[in-house]
């Protein structure tokens, strides 16, 4: 569908044969609109981006593809990356108007100065941060989500 969240109804389609038969089916559920994507091989990793800074980003790896959440295993936070590569995912939540995101990425090695191989999947304005949780501690969650407050109070309208 072309809303919802959790990767509801995604399918992954490799065959042409199939394309047709999922695109119909997809169409009569949601007749309001489906989004149709190429998908993207490659390691992926989410990036937290807080008022104009990453606070941490981690790769999500998988035996297979990669469909909804449930699929990925969080393997390991990315502890460097490049300035390069820091400025980008800060520039995408400023283009977007989030102050706090979690940006889904496919790319090369984050240590590198180019980011034009980077593949964007995807913006989330309200990310999952149970993965966080688990690489980073609650204690660490527990600041951050204390920074958002601290954040939302001083910025309020």
């Amino acid at each position: 569908p072309d809303q919802g969240s959790r990767s509801k109804d995604v399918c992954v389609v490799m065959e042409v044969d199939e394309l047709l038969e999922v695109l119909i089916k997809m169409m009569w559920k949601y007749p309001d609109g489906i989004i149709v994507q190429k998908y993207i091989f490659g390691d992926e990793c989410r990036v937290i981006v807080f008022d104009g800074r990453v606070v941490c980003v981690y790769s999500r790896a998988s035996d297979g593809l990669i469909v909804s959440p449930e699929d990925s295993v969080v393997s390991q936070e990315v502890d460097v990356i490049s300035d390069e590569y820091r400025e980008f995912f800060v520039n995408i939540a400023r283009e977007l108007g989030l102050d706090f995101c979690g940006i889904d990425v496919k790319a090369g090695d984050l240590r590198a100065r180019d980011v034009s191989d980077a593949y964007v999947l995807e913006a989330n304005s309200n990310p999952n941060m149970g993965s966080v949780s688990k690489l980073k501690g609650v204690d660490f969650l527990r600041g951050l989500y204390g920074d958002i407050i601290k954040f939302v109070l001083e910025n309020a309208v």
